[in-house]
């Protein structure tokens, strides 16, 4: 029975050595394919934190201004006040991206400037 096992075990070692070179072409496919995906990975997240984690954090901080606004709305508050209010909401939640985008760099590559050096590329990229 051993010598049957062995001699299984070599045919299947013969035969799967011929086989090598079919192999190596999966492999190439294989490697493209891994290149392709992680290209299409970093250009999608080059788009979500260069554009549209923007425009969602400036709805966001014009929203919350508005609901602050909302709730004092009983003062009766100037145009000026209604306006300083708005920008504020803005600026902070501007704040807040800077913030998400070093702190997702900094976990993702180890520093924290990568992903700044992404999104300028990028809008260099868009303006061109």
């Amino acid at each position: 029975m051993n010598k049957k096992i062995l001699l299984g075990i070599g045919i299947l070692c013969l035969g799967s050595s011929s086989l090598f070179a079919e192999f190596s072409g999966i492999s190439d496919i294989v490697t493209q394919g891994d290149q392709a995906a992680r290209t299409t990975f970093k250009t999608g997240l080059a788009w979500a934190l260069s554009l549209v984690l923007p425009i969602v954090m400036i709805v966001f901080g014009i929203g919350h201004a508005y609901h602050h606004l909302k709730q004092k709305s009983e003062q009766q508050p100037s145009t000026g006040k209604i306006i300083g209010t708005l920008i504020g909401g803005v600026v902070i939640y501007g704040f807040i991206y800077v913030l998400a985008v070093a702190i997702f760099s900094r976990v993702l590559t180890g520093d924290m400037a990568t992903w700044f050096d992404t999104i300028n590329q990028f809008w260099i990229d868009i303006s061109k």
